[in-house]
């Protein structure tokens, strides 16, 4: 009997509309979820408007609070980006404080954090993703997929790595093994040489540089 009052733990995720509205046979009506999302963006803008509405010299608690978040977005920005990432500040600095107040205002108890639903943060997500995409085409045109590969890889390395395992590409892949045993068995030469007086003879006797070496991961199948 006492169980029949108890609560079930995933209540406080459900979705409980408010008011029901549908258009074109898709439910768009305002839930709790959409309430909370609303909420998160008028108290982020409140919070900010409120805290720099004096700008002191020396900030208060609300000042210095709002100049830290602004301080850590813009960091963020910077150092991921550089210079030329200032023109996508705002929407960076929106999102953020439009996730921070959700995600704070889900702690109340008997509220909804509306980032507990996986279509929420899907959405955003994919927004930012298709976005950061479209403006990377729109401003360096196929080039842009280049920045996925390392400078300088080469070509039958990048092939070798999209088969999986350098077997699955023998014909390519072979010789590509049999340099870097030769470039390995330079490392241990050189190695061995090392602070003799003979180490450029010693390297040079087997036909390697004591310079320019690139080391090989046999597990990873990559260069470092």
């Amino acid at each position: 009997m006492a169980s029949e009052g108890m609560h079930s733990p995933v209540e406080q995720f459900e979705i409980k509309r408010f008011i029901e509205f549908s258009a074109g046979g898709y439910d768009i009506s305002f839930t709790n979820s959409s309430l909370f999302m609303l909420l998160a963006m008028v108290v982020g803008g409140t919070f900010l408007t409120v805290a720099m509405s004096k700008r002191e010299m020396v900030p208060g608690r609300l000042q210095g609070a709002a100049e830290m978040m602004y301080e850590f977005v813009a960091d963020m920005v910077r150092s991921n980006v550089g210079n030329d990432g200032r023109a996508y500040f705002p929407f960076v600095f929106t999102l953020f404080v439009f996730l921070l107040f959700g995600n704070m205002l889900g702690l109340i108890p008997y509220s909804y954090t509306f980032t507990s639903q996986i279509i929420v943060t899907f959405a955003m997500a994919a927004f930012v993703f298709v976005g950061v995409t479209i403006v990377g085409l729109v401003k360096h045109g196929l080039h842009f997929f280049s920045f996925f590969v390392p400078t300088g890889a080469p070509k039958v390395l990048i092939f070798c790595q999209h088969a999986g395992r350098p077997h699955h590409a023998e014909g390519l892949c072979r010789p590509r093994r049999d340099d870097l045993r030769r470039r390995r068995d330079c490392d241990d030469r050189l190695a061995a040489a090392a602070g003799s007086a003979d180490r450029a003879d010693r390297a040079g006797g087997a036909g390697c540089s004591a310079s320019g070496l690139r080391l090989y991961d046999p597990d990873l199948h990559v260069f470092e």
